[in-house]
């Protein structure tokens, strides 16, 4: 619960451009207090193709999944159960693997894969990120207790960078907007009947010669 507080915390009072440092480090803090080798938020594109990681933190000396990789190609079982039936992974040995995930059973082997807590976290209706805790050197039970608790910080570290790409767009709106007043010479006011107040902005104070 501390952990869970202490994230919201901190993504709350980060700027837009200190989010990804500040998601780094809770994916670090949330990877030592699970005791996991790999952790991660993924992204899933607009069309649910395309599954990449946005933001990990590893174990030392564990090599990183390359962020231009489609997971989703990858692990096909994975990606059917989470994006598709929208249901978590979580498997404790590979052993529990099913019949249906012989395709992606090489795939635990290589990177390697121990045991494995997946969940899907929708925004709008579709998956559009996931939660990943992997260990590499040691199996592990992933018991009820942890998914709630897991799913909770995977949803809040989502919500973060959906406010990210929604501040960063508002942002690129004004730019392109800004732009194309400086072009035509135009000026803004915003009139606020109730107070009887008009706000202005510089270039309207020049344009009508209104000191500061």
């Amino acid at each position: 619960e501390t952990l869970i507080s202490e994230t919201s915390a901190a993504l709350f009072a980060a700027l837009p451009e200190q989010l990804d440092p500040a998601i780094e480090r809770a994916l670090d803090k949330v990877r030592e207090f699970f005791e996991v080798d790999r952790c991660a938020l993924l992204s899933v594109s607009a069309d649910q193709k395309v599954v990449n990681v946005r933001v990990a933190s590893y174990a030392e000396g564990l090599p990183h999944v390359p962020v231009e990789l489609n997971l989703a190609q990858v692990f096909p079982w994975s990606y059917q159960r989470l994006v598709v039936e929208r249901q978590p992974v979580r498997v404790s040995r590979t052993a529990e693997l099913p019949a249906e995930a012989d395709i992606e059973r090489e795939a635990w082997m290589q990177l390697p894969i121990r045991s494995a807590l997946t969940l899907p976290i929708e925004i709008g209706g579709i998956v559009g990120h996931m939660i990943l805790l992997n260990t590499v050197h040691h199996e592990r039970e992933w018991p009820d207790f942890f998914v709630s608790r897991v799913r909770v910080l995977g949803e809040l570290l989502a919500g973060s960078l959906e406010r990210k790409e929604l501040l960063s767009g508002l942002r690129a709106n004004e730019a392109r907007l800004a732009s194309g007043a400086d072009l035509a010479g135009l000026g803004f006011y915003e009139v606020n009947f109730d107070e009887g107040v008009m706000y202005t902005e510089n270039r309207l104070r020049d344009l009508c010669g209104v000191p500061p």
